[in-house]
């Protein structure tokens, strides 16, 4: 799998941070997480649709209808559109038209009514253990070959339920395989060959582009499940800080 350019992931940071009408709570790693691989399914021609379980204020949805090629199309799910997503739908991203939006809960959502093949799948619904593994036994079957399902607060300490289903889950299913862990968010996919394939091309990003993104540090040796995962800490520097905190088009010197 060949690694983004780091022009186009900056440049999808860029366009994404200036875009957004609210500052969080997505944290600026994960959002370059997500431009990182988003990037890298790209340009490694993996395309499919996108599903969100939990939208909220559209942090991160808002990020994936910025990520869309043509022809793809997004479902988001929630129990009711936050005044921010509407701020956002009505204005920046008025244009991003191929979208539906699902008012519902998860938990009595018939499966028909999600799409198939996606290649990015975001679960940040219901945070109790019955909620966790219904998503996940909701959405596993959505998911594409070489696409990536992702996973919020895992190994968050206000959420145990979160860890402890998703690892029940995973024990009981060959469905997902875990790759990566950032800031709280695991990375899986439905092959094994292909999360190693997005392991070594994510390590081999923040080892080329370090300098230019930050403080970074990554472990390849650990063990999740009897199985290897790339954990990853990303603190970016300024030039990448600064579109967050001022929203500035800074020059960046690659």
């Amino acid at each position: 799998m060949r690694a983004p350019e780091f022009e186009a992931v900056y440049g999808l940071l860029r366009t994404y941070l200036g875009k957004r009408p609210r500052r969080g709570p997505f944290p600026l790693e994960s959002v370059l997480t997500w431009c990182i691989l988003l990037c890298a399914q790209r340009g490694n021609d993996i395309r499919g649709d996108l599903l969100e379980i939990g939208v909220e204020f559209g942090t991160s949805a808002f990020l994936l209808l910025e990520s869309m090629a043509a022809g793809e199309h997004a479902t988001l799910i929630d129990l009711a559109p936050t005044e921010e997503w509407r701020t956002g739908i009505e204005g920046p991203y008025r244009d991003k038209v191929n979208h539906t939006f699902i008012v519902a809960n998860s938990l009595n959502l018939d499966r028909a009514r999600l799409p198939t093949g996606c290649r990015w799948i975001h679960i940040d619904g219901g945070h109790l253990y019955h909620q966790v593994q219904s998503d996940l036994a909701l959405t596993a079957g959505s998911l594409s070959a070489p696409g990536i399902l992702v996973l919020d607060d895992f190994f968050e300490i206000r959420w145990p339920d979160v860890t402890a289903a998703t690892l029940d889950f995973l024990r009981a299913n060959d469905h997902l395989t875990p790759f990566l862990l950032v800031n709280r968010k695991l990375y899986c996919t439905a092959q094994p060959e292909q999360g190693a394939a997005y392991s070594r091309m994510f390590s081999a990003f923040l080892q080329q582009h370090e300098g230019a993104i930050g403080h970074v540090r990554w472990w390849q040796d650990v063990t999740l499940l009897d199985g290897p995962i790339l954990v990853a800490k990303i603190e970016p520097g300024r030039p990448l800080a600064a579109l967050e905190t001022d929203y500035l088009a800074v020059p960046l010197v690659l």
